[in-house]
C-alpha cells in the first residue's frame, strides 16, 4: 500500500533475473474528450523482475509517469526518522492487547527482526521496518513493475512525478495518521508478514493473470478489521488522485501512472473514483 522506506534508510534495525512476464497484465485507459492516461497496478517484489512488453511500449509513447513515492530527500534519512518515527514517553506495545503483542512479536520472529528493536519506534515506523524485512529478502526481492517502470522512464527521459514528491513528504503522511489509524497500519503488516510469503505470491501471481478476486478479497478484509486505517490509506488517497488525472488528460501525450495494486480493486478503488467523476474507464 506504501512501502518507501528501503532497508538502507533504516539503518541501524536488523534484517534479515529472470523477467516476469504476464500475457495481459491488468492494465486500464482513461479517457476524457482526446486525452488519455493507463493505470496500472504494481504487486510487491516477486521472485523474477517484472516485465511486460505491452505496458513498456506504451511507455515509450507517454509524456509522464506517475507513482505513488520516491526516495527524493533534503534531509538525513535519519534525521527524519527521529523526528517522526521515534515513540517518545510510550512504548510501542503500550497501545496493544496481549493478543496483539503476541502477533507482533510472531512478525518479527517471522522476517528476523528482534522484537526488541522495534521498542523505541512509533506504530507506522515498526511496521515499515516488518514490510521492509518481508520484502528484501531473497528469492522474493526483485525489480517490481514501479521500479522497472521508474528506470526505464529515467532511461527515455521521460519525466517521473510521484504522490508523495520525496521521501519526507511520505513520513510527514505516515507520522500523520490519527492514532488509530497508526496502530491499524502496524496490525496490517503484521496480518501481511503472518499471511507469509506463499500465500502472498498467490495472490500477485493471480493479479498477474486477470483474477483480482484473491487481492479483492484481501482488502475486503481490511476494510472490515481496519477501517480508520482503509479511510485514510486506500479511500482518500485514492480520491486525491482525480484532480490529477484529470491534469494528465489536458496534456499532449498520454501519461501513464503506476500504484500499488490494491488501490485497483474494491468498491472505493482507483477506477471506481474516476468513474464516479465522469471519466470514461475502461480495461485493455
Amino acid at each position: 500500500m506504501l512501502q518507501y522506506l528501503s532497508a538502507a534508510a533504516i539503518g541501524g534495525a536488523a534484517f534479515a533475473s529472470r523477467a516476469e512476464s504476464a500475457d495481459r497484465f491488468p492494465l486500464w485507459e482513461i479517457s476524457l474528450d482526446r486525452g488519455k492516461v493507463f493505470l496500472l497496478g504494481h504487486t510487491p517484489p516477486r521472485a523474477n523482475d517484472w516485465k511486460d512488453s505491452r505496458v513498456e511500449a506504451l511507455l515509450r509513447g507517454c509524456g509522464h509517469l506517475w507513482n505513488e513515492t520516491n526516495h527524493r530527500t533534503s534531509t538525513n534519512i535519519q534525521d527524519l526518522m527521529q523526528k517522526y518515527g521515534i515513540a517518545r514517553g510510550r512504548a510501542l506495545e503500550s497501545g496493544l492487547d496481549a493478543g496483539q503483542r503476541a502477533r507482533l512479536a510472531a512478525a518479527a520472529k517471522a522476517v528476523s527482526v528482534p522484537v526488541e528493536s522495534l521498542a523505541p519506534y512509533r506504530p507506522w515506523l515498526a511496521a515499515q521496518v516488518l514490510e521492509n524485512a518481508l520484502f528484501s529478502a531473497s528469492p522474493f526481492n526483485k525489480r517490481n513493475a514501479d521500479q522497472v517502470l521508474v528506470a526505464e522512464a529515467q532511461s527515455l527521459s521521460v519525466p517521473v512525478s510521484s504522490e508523495f514528491t520525496t521521501l519526507t513528504d511520505t513520513t510527514r503522511w505516515l507520522a500523520g495518521l490519527s492514532p488509530t489509524a497508526e496502530t491499524q497500519y502496524l496490525l496490517y503488516i503484521v496480518d501481511e508478514v503472518l499471511m507469509g510469503q506463499e500465500r502472498g505470491q498467490r495472490i500477485y501471481a493471480g493479479w498477474d493473470n486477470g483474477n483480482a478476486a484473491p487481492a479483492t478479497a484481501w482488502m475486503s478484509r481490511m476494510a472490515r478489521n481496519y477501517p480508520q486505517l482503509y479511510r485514510a490509506m486506500d479511500v482518500q488517497r485514492n480520491q486525491l488522485w482525480v484532480p490529477r488525472v484529470q491534469t494528465m488528460l489536458n496534456a499532449n501525450r498520454p501519461s501513464m501512472i503506476v500504484v500499488g495494486f490494491y488501490h485497483l480493486v474494491g468498491p472505493d478503488s482507483l477506477p471506481v473514483q474516476l468513474t464516479t467523476h465522469g471519466f470514461r474507464v475502461r480495461q485493455v
